[in-house]
């Protein structure tokens, strides 16, 4: 992966994560899916639902990234903020001024996931909130000048990529 430094920034992405298992089920409710399909269907099938509500509903609803581990997807993370990366001592030092806002849920979170999950059962989801973890994740920042990242097939960051491309 060829990335121009200059030009790549990095972010907390701030949101909540759903189990595979779950975000499958999800999905399902929102559009006709077989039962031979894969992980990466359910997540097309998630961002096609996204990209064709309403532009009133399309605020709603969440972006989405496949958390991956060892080439295989473990869960699926909605985010609803981001907090600029500026290195490992936001997540790991309690005493910097970005921890807590790492960290700690805030109530717009919660609002961002309510009207979400309200939007997904009026469109036939039937998602249980209490299964959705607050969580964070560093990627990307989404101004990042994608023009300026190169990256070879077949890498685990370009599914990363390909998705947040896709919205």
């Amino acid at each position: 992966m060829v990335l121009h430094s200059s030009k790549v920034r990095y972010a907390y992405w701030v949101g909540y994560q759903l189990s595979l298992e779950d975000f499958m089920h999800l999905v399902a409710g929102l559009a006709e899916m077989d039962d031979d399909e894969t992980d990466e269907d359910y997540f097309s099938a998630y961002l096609r639902w996204r990209r064709n509500l309403p532009k009133k509903q399309q605020k709603h609803s969440l972006r989405a990234l496949r958390e991956i581990d060892d080439e295989t997807a473990t869960h699926v993370v909605f985010f609803t903020r981001f907090v600029d990366y500026k290195g490992r001592k936001q997540v790991e030092d309690p005493a910097h001024p970005d921890y807590s806002v790492i960290h700690e849920e805030r109530p717009q979170d919660r609002e961002k996931l309510e009207r979400f999950v309200e939007l997904v059962k009026q469109c036939g989801a039937e998602p249980d909130i209490s299964k959705f973890e607050f969580t964070y994740l560093k990627e990307l920042h989404p101004t990042t000048e994608w023009r300026n990242v190169s990256i070879p097939p077949f890498s685990s960051m370009s599914s990363t990529l390909t998705q947040l491309l896709q919205y």
